[in-house]
């Protein structure tokens, strides 16, 4: 004998409550139990490029005399060279007639709210007619002039480092550390194979290092 339309509509209901039955309800701790993630690799990757032509960008925070902030971007066609043979800026590299203070209206708010009210910007520039041509800037903030005006190229330390990275000439990202997160650092070049200069990660011995600067390997050609 068939089934009548309200027969059918009550079978399709009992069928429905009977599936909303068998699904249970998440238990109470796991609706309201926020989930703790651990460090992961999402850390260091896929830093935001600061601009189409930056290479390597490297991050100071230091604190002689008093504490200052430093951005350094560099821009070369050969990032690869400056790995292999050492990432070094010192004071033959800066162009005097192309830096100067920054006006206070180009402090963004980031490091106004970091009490860096002040800024400098020198221009940087490889040397010498061989090896990787490269130029760049290297800004640095504090709190007061007197700071700014006392601050030396030389301050700058891969000791001082708190975040690299660095992009092939492609725009896709072939280095990244943080130092708050030191054993998540990777290079997609070279892996492990220490490098020298300003690069953070890996790092050879100090006396190798120390080697190297009493070879003049101070300045990138």
């Amino acid at each position: 004998m068939p089934h009548s339309n309200s027969d059918s509509s009550q079978e399709s209901r009992q069928q429905l409550n009977s599936a909303e039955e068998e699904v249970a309800p998440p238990a109470y701790e796991s609706a309201v139990t926020p989930v703790i993630r651990q460090p992961s690799q999402q850390h260091l990757v896929l830093r935001p490029r600061p601009d189409a032509q930056t290479n390597v960008y490297l991050k100071f925070v230091g604190f002689s005399p008093l504490r200052w902030s430093a951005l350094l971007q560099i821009y070369t066609s050969d990032v690869l060279y400056l790995m292999t043979n050492g990432l070094f800026v010192t004071t033959d590299n800066v162009r005097e007639s192309k830096s100067y203070f920054l006006q206070s209206d180009a402090i963004n708010e980031s490091n106004r709210q970091r009490g860096y009210t002040q800024g400098r910007k020198y221009y940087l520039e490889s040397n010498g007619l061989f090896g990787s041509r490269w130029h760049g800037s290297l800004k640095v903030f504090a709190g007061d002039f007197r700071t700014l005006s006392s601050f030396r190229i030389g301050y700058l330390s891969v000791d001082l480092i708190r975040s690299a990275s660095a992009w092939n000439k492609d725009g896709n990202q072939i280095y990244a550390y943080e130092s708050v997160y030191p054993d998540q650092a990777w290079n997609a070049v070279y892996d492990d194979r220490p490098v020298k200069g300003l690069w953070p990660w890996p790092r050879n011995t100090l006396e190798t290092e120390e080697k190297a600067a009493s070879q003049g390997c101070c300045v990138v050609q």
